[in-house]
């Protein structure tokens, strides 16, 4: 999706946020016709997902994350992201 490449901003991360939950609602509606493909699609849908809320809580440009909207690093960012099942927690480095 050219709107979560290196380059990105809020309007498009939250426009590609809106594309995969449409998207994964369709997809829970339809029955699949080969369970394999149906599993795949879900769970790039859902790493989709995972990488979009990234990007938008980090609120910063480091390396290959690049938001036109923060152009600058900020350490308040320096660590990592874990996503559990509906909750974000910034781990980070001591």
């Amino acid at each position: 999706m050219e709107k979560t490449g290196i380059a990105k901003s809020k309007e498009e991360l939250l426009d590609a946020q809106e594309t995969i939950s449409k998207l994964k609602s369709q997809l829970d509606k339809c029955q699949p016709s080969k369970l394999k493909d149906w599993i795949e699609t879900y769970n790039m849908l859902i790493v989709a997902h995972v990488m979009i809320k990234s990007s938008l809580l980090r609120q910063e440009s480091r390396g290959a994350h690049f938001r036109s909207d923060y152009p600058d690093e900020n350490d308040a960012f320096l660590g990592n992201f874990v996503y559990q099942q509906g909750s974000t927690v910034l781990i980070s480095h001591l």
